[in-house]
């Protein structure tokens, strides 16, 4: 069944595929960089950002991959996003140790603070070389330097937030500037992407800094990129599948199937 087909019995939204809207005139779905066509499945128009993904078709979304990637506007997305987003679940521990908060190993990659989430992010984005041992106060004055980072009040989707004692990556902006951050979130909780779009004061209640971008970015990735945060040494369990650096749990689904007789209209 194509995109266009799909459609409520009892009300039409005209917000299908993506959450975008559909232009009935044209049949196509608008988001802001170009058209997608549902009916082949096709985009339009080439990414405007293409000629930073060689590797990648000009037509692709999301790098073919939309279940783990999300494009809002139909340009390629950021590579601190897809960091971002591969590194939730990790359990929150403030640790001292440069070893801990620097190393690939499964010990170090358990667990991380806010800074080292972060720290481990840029570091990947090759904005800074190799994982730096930086609190949320070190990396504010790494952060200022005006001549290699560009800081500002009006947040994009792959901006470093920095509050006082807290930091994290903006993976999603909306209409009227509110924000999602994927961090590291506190003691007894696991990294993870905010669900709602909320103002930096709504979210913590401390001196907000404000939004952090370099002013030189480095090309995106044209490869989907992980963070491993299991132990790259250790053979995954039987029951379990690695995909893309991280193990997912195997799941047995059972049911049960009922046979379903009409019956038959009644005969005088």
């Amino acid at each position: 069944m194509f995109i266009e087909e799909r459609d409520n019995e009892t009300w039409s939204t005209p917000y299908k595929f993506n959450g975008k809207e559909l232009d009935e005139e044209t049949g196509l779905y608008y988001y802001g960089a170009r058209y997608y066509d549902p009916r082949v499945s096709l985009w339009l128009g080439v990414d405007p950002l293409a000629e930073k993904y060689p590797n990648v078709g000009g037509y692709v979304y999301c790098v073919e991959n939309p279940v783990r990637y999300s494009d809002p506007t139909g340009m390629g997305p950021k590579d601190r996003v897809r960091y971002a987003r591969n590194m939730v679940g990790v359990a929150y521990l403030q640790e001292t140790n440069s070893f801990l908060r620097t190393a690939s190993t499964g010990e170090a990659l358990k667990y991380m603070d806010c800074a080292e989430f972060v720290c481990r992010i840029i570091a990947k984005d090759n904005i800074t070389d190799g994982v730096k041992h930086m609190g949320s106060g070190a990396l504010k004055v790494f952060l200022d330097n005006k001549s290699k980072f560009e800081h500002s009040d009006k947040p994009q989707v792959g901006d470093i937030a920095l509050w006082e004692g807290h930091v994290g990556i903006v993976t999603g902006v909306d209409k009227d500037g509110k924000i999602k951050v994927t961090h590291a979130r506190g003691k007894g909780k696991l990294s993870q992407e905010n669900p709602y779009f909320i103002t930096p004061k709504q979210y913590r209640d401390a001196s907000f800094y404000g939004y952090y971008r370099p002013i030189n970015e480095t090309p995106d990735s044209s490869n989907p990129a992980t963070i491993s945060t299991t132990n790259s040494t250790n053979s995954a369990p039987e029951n379990e599948k690695v995909y893309r650096g991280k193990t997912l749990q195997e799941v047995i689904v059972t049911g049960s199937r009922i046979n379903k007789t009409e019956e038959k209209p009644k005969t005088e």
